[in-house]
C-alpha cells in the first residue's frame, strides 16, 4: 500500500469512529424510574424529585438507550465510512490515475501560423477531442512549440489524438517526448 492510501484509510477509520460515537451518544435518552426505591408514584407527592429517595439521598438516574436510534446510528456510520473510502481512494482511484493521458509534445508548425501561443489556436489543434487540452510549455521560435497534452486515457486514445493533430495542415511534424 502506498502512503496516501494508508493516510486515506486512517482518516476513514478516525471519521467512522467519530461518527459512531457522535450518533450513539446522541441516541441516549434519560428517563427517571418513578417507582425505584419503593417510593411509589412520585406524582402523588408534590415537590418530590424523582432522583431523590425519601430520606433525601440521591440515587442514580437510569440511562436507557433507544435501540432503534442506535441501530440507525450504526447504519449511518457504516454508510458514511463506505462513502468516504469510495471517495478518497480505493483501488479504482489508483487505476484511474494510471490511465490518464499526460504527454509532452514538440510540435513544428508551418511558418504561416501567426500566433502559435494563442489558446484558440492550441484548442483548434485538438479538433473534436473536447476531453483533451493542450498547455503551452515553451515556444522556441515562431514555428516550434512544446506543449503538454492532457486528458483521459488509456494510451491508445492519447495516440489517436496525436495522430489527428498530425493530420492538421498547419502541423509539419510532432515529436512525442514523454508518455
Amino acid at each position: 500500500m502506498k502512503a496516501y492510501q494508508w493516510l486515506t484509510l486512517s482518516a476513514a477509520v478516525v471519521i467512522t469512529v467519530f461518527l459512531h460515537l457522535f450518533f450513539t451518544s446522541a441516541a441516549r435518552t434519560v428517563s427517571f424510574n418513578r417507582n425505584a426505591g419503593g417510593g411509589g408514584d412520585t406524582r402523588s407527592r408534590p415537590g418530590h424529585c424523582p432522583s431523590e429517595s425519601d430520606d433525601g439521598s440521591r440515587r442514580p438516574v437510569a440511562v436507557r438507550r433507544n435501540p432503534v436510534k442506535t441501530n440507525h446510528s450504526r447504519t449511518w456510520g457504516a454508510v458514511a465510512a463506505v462513502a468516504l473510502l469510495a471517495a478518497l481512494g480505493g483501488p479504482s482511484t489508483a487505476a484511474a490515475q494510471e490511465s490518464l493521458c499526460d504527454v509532452r509534445l514538440t510540435v513544428e508548425l508551418t511558418p504561416d501560423v501567426p500566433h502559435a501561443s494563442d489558446d484558440g489556436f492550441l484548442s483548434s489543434l485538438l479538433n473534436n477531442h473536447f476531453a483533451y487540452r493542450l498547455e503551452l510549455l515553451r515556444q522556441d521560435d515562431s514555428s516550434i512549440i512544446e506543449v503538454a497534452l492532457r486528458g483521459p486515457g488509456p494510451e491508445y486514445r492519447c495516440q489517436s489524438v496525436v495522430e489527428a493533430m498530425r493530420k492538421d495542415a498547419r502541423v509539419e511534424s510532432i515529436h512525442v517526448e514523454s508518455t
